[in-house]
């Protein structure tokens, strides 16, 4: 393998390796419990999970990271996308 594809699948698998949790990066919205009723007003329990989005942000300084965030964050514009990726 050369360099470079090398460098390529080590960033790949670490990529893969990142695991996000259930909880917005911006405003720390977690998943909420509800029930979830029948027609026959039987309630059983449920979650409601934020809708949560992996959103490339730009920093202050420049510096591009990928942020889980959830859509409320990104509407209201807590997240700074950046302009376009360098080729």
């Amino acid at each position: 393998m050369s360099l470079k594809s090398e460098a390529l699948a080590q960033k790949a698998q670490s990529r893969k390796a990142v695991k996000y949790s259930r909880e917005c990066e911006v405003c720390g919205k977690k998943p909420q419990t509800g029930h979830l009723v029948s027609h026959s007003n039987i309630k059983t329990n449920r979650a409601f999970n934020p809708n949560l989005q992996k959103v490339r942000h730009q920093k202050a300084n420049g510096e591009v990271v990928t942020l889980c965030v959830c859509t409320r964050c990104i509407r209201s514009g807590a997240v700074t996308k950046p302009v376009a990726r360098k080729a």
